[in-house]
């Protein structure tokens, strides 16, 4: 998502409390605020689904976490970088020589 994001543009995602802890969501995000690529703005708590009375097949009141950042000028440095070590890379293959 940060490669097809602009500079100063915000990353909005929401995931559930249950897969904040599965899935490494805090322990990756703040390193990525470590490395200076996202800068965190804003993040608020709710209950999805919670309007329903009852549960609904997979549809229940599900506890959430909603997560605004924005990219940081840094990242954008860092991927011009990374770009212009892969422009400057060349290919070669093992019979190289059988053309020279």
């Amino acid at each position: 998502m940060l490669v097809a994001l602009k500079k100063d543009g915000y990353l909005i995602f929401s995931a559930r409390f249950s897969y904040l802890g599965d899935y490494w969501y805090v322990d990756q995000l703040e390193e990525l605020e470590k490395l200076g690529r996202i800068k965190a703005v804003d993040q608020e708590a709710f209950f999805k689904y919670d309007n329903l009375m009852g549960g609904i097949g997979k549809f229940t009141k599900t506890p959430t976490k909603v997560f605004v950042y924005r990219k940081t000028e840094g990242d954008s440095i860092m991927i011009q970088h990374q770009l212009k070590k892969l422009s400057s890379m060349t290919a070669s293959t093992d019979n190289s020589d059988m053309y020279a």
